[in-house]
C-alpha cells in the first residue's frame, strides 16, 4: 500500500512537471519578437539621399533679373559722351593731327603754314584753307622752326565746320542742346586774364581734355572751338 502511494505521487510529479513546461512554452510562444528599433533619421537618410544644401536654385523664366542688372542692359548710352569722344582722344573732327603730335609730323601732312609765330611759349602754325591754327612748343624765330616740338593747343575757326557733333556759328545754347550742359561757362570779364580765350566761352571737360567755345557775346555766334590737356587751363 506504502508502495502505491508513493508511485502515484511520483506520476502526479511528472504529470505537473510536464503541464508547467507546456505552459511555459505556450506562453513564450504567444509573446510578440521584440522590434529592433531604427533610427528614424538614419531611415530616411537611406531613402532619400543627402543632397547639396549650397547650390542655387535656378531662375524661372517668369522671375524678373534684380533691378540693378536691368538696368545695366537697358542703359542708353550717353549722348553727350558719344559727340565728346574725339575729345577724349585730344583730337579734333577731319583733322589728322591731335595733341601731343609732333610738328614734323604736321609739316610732312600740311606742309609750311600760312603763317607761323612765336606765342605762348612755342610757334603757333596757322593754316588758312584748313582753319586751324596749332599752338605748339617748337622753337625758332621769323616763322622759322630752329627745335620741333609738339601740339599743345588746337584752334579751329572754319566758319560752319562741324566738330563734336555741332557746328561752328551756334549759338550757345544750340550747342547746349546738343552737348548738354557745360562744365563751365565764363563771361568776357573773366576771361580777361587769358593768353588764349577771348569774349565768352562754354567749356566741356571730358577725360584729360577740355574743349571750349568761344562766342563775342554770351548769346551771339561761336566762331572759334579750342582743345587743349586741362591741367593747361586758361
Amino acid at each position: 500500500m506504502k508502495k502505491k502511494f508513493i508511485y502515484a505521487m511520483l506520476v502526479i510529479g511528472l504529470l505537473l512537471l510536464s503541464s508547467c513546461s507546456l505552459i511555459d512554452k505556450n506562453f513564450r510562444n504567444e509573446q510578440p519578437s521584440p522590434t529592433p528599433k531604427t533610427d528614424e533619421s538614419s531611415k530616411a537618410s537611406e531613402e532619400y539621399p543627402e543632397q547639396e544644401q549650397t547650390q542655387e536654385p535656378e531662375r524661372t523664366l517668369d522671375e524678373e533679373p534684380s533691378t540693378e542688372a536691368a538696368a545695366d542692359e537697358t542703359a542708353p548710352a550717353d549722348e553727350h559722351d558719344s559727340h565728346l569722344e574725339l575729345v577724349r582722344q585730344g583730337r579734333v573732327d577731319g583733322i589728322s593731327f591731335g595733341l601731343g603730335d609732333s610738328t614734323e609730323f604736321i609739316i610732312d601732312g600740311w606742309g609750311e603754314p600760312d603763317e607761323s609765330e612765336y606765342y605762348m611759349g612755342g610757334l603757333y602754325l596757322l593754316y588758312d584753307d584748313e582753319g586751324v591754327v596749332f599752338f605748339t612748343s617748337a622753337d625758332g624765330e621769323y616763322g622759322q622752326i630752329s627745335s620741333h616740338g609738339e601740339i599743345v593747343f588746337i584752334g579751329i575757326t572754319k566758319e560752319n565746320k562741324e566738330v563734336y557733333g555741332v557746328r561752328i556759328g551756334m549759338t550757345f545754347d544750340e550747342i547746349i542742346e546738343v552737348l548738354g550742359e557745360p562744365e563751365e561757362k565764363r563771361t568776357a570779364e573773366q576771361n580777361e586774364s587769358s593768353e588764349l580765350l577771348f569774349g565768352w566761352t562754354i567749356d566741356y571737360i571730358v577725360g584729360e581734355y577740355t574743349v571750349s567755345f568761344q562766342a563775342d557775346t554770351g548769346d551771339g555766334q561761336v566762331d572759334v572751338v579750342y582743345l587743349w590737356a586741362s591741367e593747361k587751363k586758361q
